[in-house]
């Protein structure tokens, strides 16, 4: 049986499995493991890609993602073409987006579910 130890079902791989999967897109690391921390700390399994490239191949992985935080301004490329490519590779598959970034647009680019602008704090 795949991810049984001794004749059982190894319950800590069932349950990383079971961790919903958040994608952060950011150009800068330490917004990614600021991120990172926080969403673990809420129970998500964070997957970190720097930019466009490592965004789009973490999608490989048979597991759904539950959420994209994306950054509009990659070094590479424009975090709304990120948005628009995972969205036609997953097609329904597709997570809902949150835009974080430094500058927003007018209007959230169609999949965004949420915008928050850096820098971000609690008071509001």
């Amino acid at each position: 049986m795949p991810g049984a130890v001794g004749g059982r079902a190894n319950h800590a791989t069932s349950f990383a499995r079971a961790l919903p999967r958040v994608l952060v897109v950011d150009d800068d690391a330490a917004i990614r493991r600021m991120l990172g921390l926080l969403l673990g700390h809420l129970g998500c399994r964070v997957i970190e890609a720097a930019n466009g490239a490592a965004a789009l191949q973490s999608i490989a992985s048979a597991s759904p993602l539950a959420l994209a935080i994306v950054d509009l301004r990659l070094s590479n490329t424009s975090g709304v073409a990120v948005i628009r490519e995972l969205r036609l590779r997953l097609g329904n598959a597709a997570p809902p987006f949150v835009v974080f970034s430094g500058s927003l647009p007018a209007a959230p680019p169609e999949g965004v579910v949420a915008m928050i602008q850096k820098p971000a704090t609690t008071e509001r």
